[in-house]
């Protein structure tokens, strides 16, 4: 059984391939975990569902949160341009 939240990780496995794919390699993807006690309990299993090259980093609950200063939520793919 699937738990909620980690259907996405497959969704940006497949997204990072199909970029490979054509010819957009200077992509660079990572997973930020909230910061509640759960999530945070959670970490070594997300990090275990995670594509093989994708790098998760842990807030920590001292730190300002980053998904409240981008304005995401749990589960949000969010992409930049340099």
């Amino acid at each position: 059984m699937e738990r909620p939240g980690y259907g996405g990780l497959l969704k940006l496995g497949g997204l990072r391939d199909k970029l490979r794919r054509s010819n957009l390699t200077e992509v660079s993807f990572l997973i930020v975990n909230e910061q509640d006690a759960l999530s945070r309990a959670m970490y070594w299993e997300l990090k275990r569902r995670v594509p093989p090259g994708i790098p998760v980093y842990q807030q920590s609950p001292l730190q300002d949160d980053v998904w409240e200063a981008l304005d995401g939520d749990k589960d949000d793919f969010l992409v930049y341009d340099r």
